[in-house]
């Protein structure tokens, strides 16, 4: 029996890979429907436009470019802003041995960074060790053991710093069992069997997404654009927000869009034609 797949909705590699990119996916389909995109991945203005570093920057001046380059397996992708900088920078690298995927602010400090092997999955932040999935066959079972660890840590977000100091996800070893009829149950710390959404509750790294955000900060201004042909991409947020809630998979990332439409359109930055 090989080893199967995390159910869906729990906190895994694939999971928190899609969970990652997808604000900076969002970021890239705003910048579309604001700004020309005058080569793949890359927006002027047809307008002066304010820089985050409070400097204009004449029309037709690239606002935001974005480089990727390709280093011993490694795909590098950095996201210059109008300021000259990069803001971000991601490394995404997989081979059929293991998988790494990281985020990094414009100092190269690791902000996030996710691994993962046949024999474990491993979370960190700033650089610390949060979370460690370990796999294994047992008797015929698949089993995934969640260990979380402490952490205090500070994040570097251009000039801005967030301090985080947290405790244990949980204590113990929670885990996971899939038989080998593909059923799986849910046991805590004490080995008792539970719910799987409690289990979810329990074992979820949660507000990812805004630690993404806060990387993108300083990219340009953008208002969302509801009408038109603009609809299409507008549309293609909603459904893939559609599609978590269906699978209970990826809530933090609706959260946190269905809050950002509500601020933008109380900003009045969501033009809505209808």
């Amino acid at each position: 029996m090989a080893l199967g797949k995390i159910p869906t909705g729990l906190i895994s590699y694939e999971q928190t890979y899609a969970e990652l990119n997808l604000p900076i996916e969002n970021k890239l389909t705003h910048m579309r429907q604001n700004y020309i995109e005058y080569k793949y991945n890359s927006f002027k203005s047809a307008n002066d436009e304010y820089c985050q570093s409070h400097r204009v920057v004449p029309k037709d001046n690239p606002i935001l470019r974005v480089k990727e380059t390709y280093i011993d397996s490694n795909r590098i992708v950095k996201y210059f802003t109008c300021a000259g900088f990069p803001t971000l920078i991601t490394l995404d690298y997989s081979s059929e041995e293991q998988k790494i995927f990281s985020l990094k602010n414009q100092s190269g400090d690791q902000i996030i960074k996710i691994t993962d092997d046949e024999s474990q999955s491993l979370f960190y932040l700033g650089g610390q060790l949060y979370l460690k999935i370990q796999k294994r066959l047992h008797s015929n079972e698949n089993v995934y053991e969640y260990i979380s660890y402490p952490i205090d840590i500070k994040l570097h977000f251009g000039k801005r710093t967030r301090h985080i100091t947290r405790s244990r996800l949980f204590e113990g070893k929670y885990k996971i069992i899939q038989n080998k009829d593909g059923h799986y149950n849910y046991r805590d710390s004490n080995n008792q069997l539970i719910a799987y959404k409690d289990f979810q509750n329990t074992v979820n790294i949660k507000n990812l997404p805004n630690i993404v955000n806060a990387l993108l900060m300083d990219l340009p201004k953008t208002k969302f654009v509801t009408s038109g042909s603009q609809n299409k991409e507008f549309l293609k947020e909603l459904r893939n927000a559609q599609g978590y809630l269906l699978s209970n998979s990826n809530l933090e990332y609706v959260k946190n869009l269905i809050k950002t439409y509500i601020d933008e359109a109380q900003k009045g930055n969501i033009l809505d034609n209808r």
